[in-house]
C-alpha cells in the first residue's frame, strides 16, 4: 500500500470534488437517476481516467495502490455531490474481496478491469434479510475449484443490473466460500428492485446452477474485511453528505425572511443548528478515524469501524431530517434536493448492516481492552514525529524520567495544594513545560502548538500534572494576554507556581448566562476602585486569593461596554463568602457579597469598560477545559468502566442494555476523536475548523448520557443513598453532578447560540436592550 501525506489526500480529495461539482449537480442526479444504468457511464470513464477507479487497486494490476485513509476524503467528496456510481460496489467492495482472498489468479483475472473501470463489479454476500453475516448467506456452492455451481437467491445486491462480474458468498458445506461468476452466465437471472434511494441501484439475484469459479480459501474473515473497508467508504460519504445538505441548509436559515427577519435569527432554529453542526463534525472524526484505523491493521479497527458504521450513519439521518424541517414547506417538495440526502442517508443506515448490529460489535471490541485499546488511537504518538518533534519528545521524556515520582499526594481541593504538589509544579515551570507555547521570558519555550502537543502527550502518558498551564489556568493565561506589563509581572509568577489562587466571579442572582446584565457595582475612589454587588455560583471563594471579577463602570453605557474586569483581592473586609449547598449534598459554590471592598485601578485587566473582550477570553480558556474532561468533587475516586459495571451486575447480557450500552460509549470515544482532530488542525495553524467550540456541548452530553446509564445498570438499587449503598450513591451523584457542566460555563443553551451565531454565521437575535444605556435595562 502506498502511503500519502495530508496535504497529498487534501489533493486527491479536491481534485475528485471538482469534477464532481461540474458533473455529479444536482440535475445529473436527477438524470442519473431516471436512467436504468443508474449511473452517468462517461462520468464513471473520467473517474477511472482520474486514477479514482482503481483507487484501491495495486498497481501491479494497474491500480493506485492507495489505502482507507486515501480512500475516506473521496468518499466524502462522493457524499456531498450524491454521486450515482457503482464506486462502492465495484471499486471498493468487490476490489476489497479480491485484494482479501490472496488468490493471485483471481486477482490477476479481474483487478485490471476493475482498476480500469471496463469491469463493474459487485457482491452478492446476503439473502431477503438483510444480514450481511455468515448466518445471512442463502446460496450454496457444489463443487470446488473452476468447476464449481450455484444455487440459491442473494438479495439487496448493488448495482447488480450493471454489473459484469459477481463475487458471491456461498456455503459450502459447513463453510462460506467465495466465487467470482460471470454476471450473464447460464442460470443467472438478475431482477432489479425498486429502491426507496432512486440514487442507489439494487438488485435480487437468483443462482440455478450457475458456473462459477472459486476465489481464494473458505472462510468469512476475506468477507468481513472487505465489508469492513466499504463500511468506511460508506461513513466517509455519510459524512461528506451531512456536511453539504448542513451547509445548504445554514446558508437557506441566513437568507429565509419570516415574521421580518431571516429565521436562522430564531433560537429554535440555531439550537437545531448547532446540534446538527456537532453531528457534522462527529461524523468526519468517525469516517476519519475508522479509516486510519484500517490501515494500521492492528486491533483497534475492531472497535474503530463499527463506531464510525453505526455514529455516521444516525449523525447524517438527523442532519439530513433536521434540514428538511429547517427549510419548512419548500424541502417538502420532489424539486428540493433536501430529500435526496434524507433517501441517501437512510439507505445507507441499511446497507451492510444495521446500526444495532454494529453497536454490538462496537460494545464486544470493547469487552477485551487488551486487545482494543479504549485511547482514541492504538498508534504510538510519536509514530508520525518529524526529527524536531522526535528530539522535543525525547527532551520531555528523559526529564520526566529524571524528575517524576508517582508519589505525591492527592488533591483534594485544588484551592489548597499540598506543598509537594506546589514544589512538582515549580519544578515543571522552571523546566519550561508548564507554559511551553510562552516565551522563554515567561517561564516557557516558544514552542509552536504541534510542539506543545508532545507535552501533553508525554506528561499524560506517565500520569504527571503542572504542564500545558497556558491552555488550563485561566487567570494566568487572561493576563498574559490582556493584561498590563506590571500586572503580568506581579501576578503571573506566582499564578503558575500556585502561590496564589483565583476564583470566578461573574454570575449574579440577576445575571446568569447573560452576564452583560450583572449589576455590580465599581466606582473610582483614589487610586482605588470601590466594589458592592453579590456574586454566585462561585468555586474556592472561601480559600482563593483572588477573585476574577466583572463590574459596572459606566451605567450610562449600554450593558456590554460599560463592564470592567478586575483582579479582585479577595482577603479584606467587604468580602463575605458564604457556603451555598448544591444538590449533590456538597457546598463547593459559594455566594459572595460584596460590601465595600475595593480593588486599586492597577488591578485593572484590559482597557477600562472594556471587560466584555477580557470575558469572553477568559470564558474561552475555560470552555476549553470543560470540553476536555468531566469537573466536579469524587471524580477521582469513581471508575468509568460502565462495562465492569454491567458485569458485575450481571447485566451485560441483556439485549437491549448492550445497544444502549454501546450508544453511550460511543459518545465518549467521539468526544475524544473531535478534540484530537480539532488539536491537529490546530498543530497545523488551521484556526477554522469549528470542532474545538462544540466540546462542552459535547461533553456536557457525554456527562448525562453516562449518568443515566449508570443509573439503568444498578436498577432499583439506584433507589438507594448514602456510604452503605456507594454504587447507588456514586450514580446519584454523577446524575445531579451533571449539570454542573450543563449549566456552568454557560448553559448548554446559551453555548448553542454562540456556536449558531460565532461559528455559523446565523444572524442574532432581536435584542430589545442592545445600545440602551444600562441604567434603563429591565433587570430579572
Amino acid at each position: 500500500m502506498i502511503h500519502t501525506t495530508i496535504e497529498e489526500r487534501r489533493a486527491i480529495r479536491d481534485a475528485v470534488a471538482a469534477l464532481l461539482r461540474d458533473r455529479s449537480t444536482e440535475a445529473a442526479v436527477r438524470a442519473a437517476m431516471e436512467t436504468p444504468e443508474g449511473f452517468d457511464p462517461a462520468l464513471w470513464r473520467e473517474l477511472a481516467a482520474m486514477g479514482v477507479v482503481g483507487l484501491l487497486v495495486a498497481p501491479e494490476f494497474g491500480g493506485a495502490g492507495l489505502g482507507p485513509v486515501e480512500l475516506e476524503p473521496v468518499a466524502e467528496a462522493m457524499g456531498a455531490a450524491l454521486l450515482c456510481s457503482p464506486f462502492l460496489s465495484s471499486s471498493v467492495l468487490a476490489a476489497g474481496l479480491l485484494a482479501a482472498s490472496g488468490d493471485r489468479a483471481a486477482q490477476a483475472a479481474h483487478l485490471p478491469g476493475i482498476a480500469a473501470g471496463t469491469t463493474i463489479a459487485t457482491a452478492a454476500l446476503t439473502s431477503t434479510r438483510g444480514d450481511w453475516t455468515p448466518e445471512g448467506v442463502a446460496v450454496c456452492a457444489t463443487g470446488a475449484g473452476d468447476a464449481a455451481s450455484l444455487t440459491g437467491v442473494a438479495d439487496y445486491v448493488t448495482h447488480g443490473q450493471a454489473a459484469d462480474l459477481l463475487l458471491v458468498a456461498a456455503r459450502t458445506g459447513e463453510e462460506i466460500g467465495l466465487f467470482a461468476v460471470a454476471a450473464d452466465a447460464p442460470g443467472v437471472t438478475r431482477t432489479p428492485l425498486p429502491t426507496f434511494d432512486r440514487t442507489l441501484r439494487l438488485s435480487r439475484i437468483d443462482f440455478r446452477d450457475a458456473p462459477a469459479v472459486q476465489v481464494g480459501r473458505p472462510g468469512w474473515a476475506p468477507i468481513r474485511a472487505a465489508l469492513d473497508l466499504a463500511l468506511v467508504a460508506m461513513a466517509g460519504e455519510q459524512a461528506g453528505g451531512a456536511r453539504r445538505v448542513f451547509e445548504m441548509t445554514v446558508d437557506y436559515a441566513r437568507t429565509r425572511i419570516q415574521f421580518g427577519r431571516p429565521i436562522g435569527s430564531f433560537q429554535a432554529i440555531k439550537h437545531m443548528a448547532a446540534d446538527r453542526l456537532l453531528d457534522v463534525e462527529t461524523a468526519t472524526s468517525a469516517a476519519r478515524d475508522a479509516a486510519e484505523a484500517l490501515a494500521e491493521g492492528g486491533a483497534r479497527a475492531a472497535s474503530a469501524v463499527p463506531l464510525a458504521a453505526f455514529a455516521c450513519a444516525e449523525a447524517c439521518g438527523r442532519v439530513a431530517a433536521d434540514a428538511i424541517q429547517m427549510h419548512g414547506g419548500i424541502a417538502f417538495t420532489w424539486a428540493h434536493p433536501a430529500h435526496l440526502y434524507l433517501r441517501r442517508a437512510r439507505a445507507t443506515a441499511q446497507l451492510f448492516g444495521a446500526a444495532p448490529f454494529h453497536r454490538e460489535r462496537f460494545l464486544t471490541a470493547l469487552e477485551h481492552p487488551a486487545a482494543t485499546p479504549a485511547s482514541a488511537s492504538a498508534a504510538a504518538p510519536d509514530a508520525d514525529d518529524d526529527p524536531a518533534r522526535a528530539a522535543l519528545r525525547a527532551e520531555v521524556r528523559a526529564w520526566l524520567a529524571a524528575n517524576w515520582r508517582d508519589d505525591l499526594p492527592t488533591v483534594e481541593d485544588k484551592w489548597r495544594l499540598p506543598p509537594e504538589v506546589k514544589a512538582w509544579f515549580v519544578r515543571v515551570l522552571d523546566a519550561g513545560w508548564g507554559v511551553p507555547t510562552w516565551p522563554e521570558a515567561w517561564f516557557g519555550r516558544g514552542l509552536d502548538v504541534e510542539q506543545a502537543l508532545v507535552v501533553d502527550e508525554e506528561f499524560a502518558r506517565v500520569g504527571a500534572p503542572g504542564a500545558r498551564q497556558d491552555k488550563s489556568n485561566l487567570a494566568a493565561c487572561t493576563i498574559f494576554d490582556l493584561g498590563d506589563e506590571a500586572m503580568k509581572r506581579a501576578m503571573i509568577p506566582p499564578l503558575l507556581r500556585r502561590e496564589l489562587t483565583t476564583c470566578l466571579l461573574y454570575s449574579e442572582p440577576a445575571a446568569g448566562s447573560d452576564l452583560a446584565g450583572i449589576r455590580t457595582r465599581a466606582e473610582r475612589d483614589g487610586d482605588d476602585y470601590v466594589i458592592d454587588g453579590q456574586k454566585v455560583w462561585t468555586s474556592g471563594a472561601a480559600h482563593a486569593d483572588y477573585g476574577m471579577l466583572i463590574a459596572r463602570t459606566d451605567w450610562d453605557a449600554p450593558k456590554h461596554a460599560g463592564i470592567t474586569f478586575f483582579m479582585l483581592p479577595m482577603k479584606q473586609p467587604g468580602v463575605e463568602v458564604r457556603p451555598l449547598p448544591q444538590v449533590t449534598g456538597e457546598a463547593h459554590f459559594n455566594e459572595v457579597f460584596l460590601a465595600g471592598a475595593r480593588a486599586p485601578a492597577a488591578n485593572i485587566v484590559g482597557p477600562l469598560n472594556g471587560g466584555w473582550r477580557v470575558l469572553q477570553t477568559a470564558l474561552a480558556y475555560e470552555r476549553g477545559v470543560m470540553g476536555e474532561g468531566p469537573r466536579g468533587a469524587r471524580r477521582e475516586r469513581m471508575s468509568d468502566d460502565l462495562v465492569a459495571l454491567a458485569r458485575a451486575r450481571g447485566r451485560l447480557d441483556d439485549p437491549a442494555l448492550r445497544q444502549d450500552l454501546a450508544g453511550v460509549l460511543a459518545l465518549r470515544r467521539l468526544l475524544a476523536l473531535n478534540n484530537a482532530r480539532g488539536k491537529a488542525a490546530l498543530e497545523r495553524g488551521d484556526t477554522s475548523s469549528p470542532v474545538m467550540s462544540l466540546g462542552k456541548l459535547a461533553m456536557s452530553r457525554v456527562l448525562h448520557e453516562e449518568a443515566r446509564m449508570r443509573t439503568a445498570i444498578l436498577g432499583a438499587e439506584s433507589l438507594l443513598d448514602g456510604p452503605e449503598h456507594p454504587l447507588a450513591d456514586d450514580a446519584n451523584f454523577l446524575a445531579l453532578n451533571a449539570y454542573f457542566t450543563s449549566i456552568g460555563g454557560g448553559t448548554d443553551q446559551i453555548q448553542r447560540n454562540i456556536i449558531a451565531e460565532r461559528v455559523l454565521g446565523l444572524p442574532r437575535e432581536a435584542e430589545p436592550d442592545r445600545g440602551v444605556p444600562f441604567r434603563e435595562v429591565r433587570s430579572g
